[in-house]
């Protein structure tokens, strides 16, 4: 039985399988991986059939960022069958970061639709980014129905309210899933080798003058691994960054284009 979700991409699809009324879109998708040798085969199959609805050409772009499991092994088997399909191989693990900043980087298409590897983000719902990017150098995802517990939710809270002190970023989910004009991100520089990226990359999107707007999707509870992002370690790793780069002076400029809200 088909999804909601699912409906709606076959809805806003044409007959010859492309996005109807825009014009030919490309896409790469980067999805950083760790353990997620469960996950990555139905991630992939997932994101191949998406994308040959929506686009008139596309990649999928898996790091896998020194998985100790069966994770760059699955991605090479679907990789053999399908030259769109393309592993990057860290042997050792380096952050989420340097994972999505390997991706980004090598990106050939017109637009990275970043994403993870737990399904948690439903890819159907990569059709609702598409009526904003006529307008939009990068579309902004936040989770509609989120549920966490009070301590998460709290540190959730708080986070943002900082990064909007300190570097007036009014971004209702800084850490969730993203699209970027790749000329565009191209020419962003990235440092951060661990979950930081997800705000410096908006900062400095920011500070470089793309025009950014945000959309609502759905959350989905992870079905099979465990997730690293929930770690207080890795809050407070990213709370440290996060004041390291302010100290530095990145958010000296005045804001020049605000995300719009849909």
């Amino acid at each position: 039985m088909p999804t909601p979700s699912s409906d709606k991409t076959a809805a806003a699809t044409s007959p010859d399988n492309k996005v109807s009324g825009t014009a030919p879109l490309t896409i790469s998708l980067v999805v950083p991986a760790f353990n997620e040798e469960k996950n990555i085969g139905p991630t992939i199959e997932k994101a191949t059939l998406v994308l040959e609805r929506l686009t008139e050409a596309h990649e999928i772009i898996i790091i896998n960022d020194g998985s100790a499991d069966g994770t760059a092994r699955v991605v090479r088997e679907h990789a053999a069958r399908d030259e769109r399909i393309r592993l990057i191989d860290f042997p050792q693990n380096r952050g989420m970061g340097a994972a999505v900043r390997a991706g980004l980087e090598s990106a050939r298409m017109d637009w990275v639709f970043e994403t993870c590897a737990d399904l948690q983000f439903d890819l159907d719902e990569i059709v609702d980014f598409i009526p904003l990017i006529e307008d939009a150098d990068m579309v902004i995802g936040y989770r509609t129905n989120l549920k966490s517990g009070p301590l998460r939710s709290f540190v959730t809270w708080t986070y943002r309210q900082v990064t909007r002190v300190l570097f007036d970023l009014q971004v209702r989910d800084p850490s969730w899933v993203k699209m970027i004009r790749t000329e565009k991100v191209h020419r962003i520089p990235l440092e951060s080798e661990g979950f930081f990226w997800e705000t410096e990359i908006l900062v400095r999107a920011r500070l470089a003058g793309l025009r950014m707007k945000q959309v609502g999707v759905h959350w989905h509870p992870r079905v099979a691994g465990e997730a690293s992002g929930g770690n207080p370690w890795r809050v407070l790793e990213a709370v440290w960054t996060l004041l390291k780069f302010w100290w530095r002076g990145a958010a000296t400029r005045p804001p020049e284009n605000q995300a719009e809200r849909r």
